[in-house]
C-alpha cells in the first residue's frame, strides 16, 4: 500500500469515510468489511462472495495483470 500511496485507514475511519449516511443494509459498489476491509461490487468476478470482492485482490490483479488463482497455485 505504501508502494502505491494507498493511505491505510483504521476500522472506524474506512466506516466513516465509504458509509457515511448509509445504513448496515447498504448495497452501493464499495463499502467496508466488517474487519476494515474494503469490499467492491464486482458479482461476475471470479473471487466474488455475495456479489462483493475484496479490494486488495482487485489491485493485486491488475498489478500482475492476471486474476490470481484459487488456492494459492
Amino acid at each position: 500500500m505504501d508502494k502505491y500511496n494507498i493511505p491505510r485507514l483504521s476500522h472506524k475511519e474506512a466506516n466513516q469515510k465509504f458509509n457515511a449516511n448509509n445504513h448496515n443494509n447498504y448495497k452501493g459498489d464499495r463499502t467496508s468489511h466488517g474487519d476494515g476491509c474494503i469490499k467492491l461490487l464486482m458479482p461476475e468476478h471470479p473471487h466474488s462472495i455475495n456479489g462483493y470482492v475484496l479490494e486488495h485482490i482487485v489491485i493485486m490483479e491488475n498489478h500482475i495483470g492476471r486474476s490470481l488463482k484459487k488456492g494459492g497455485e
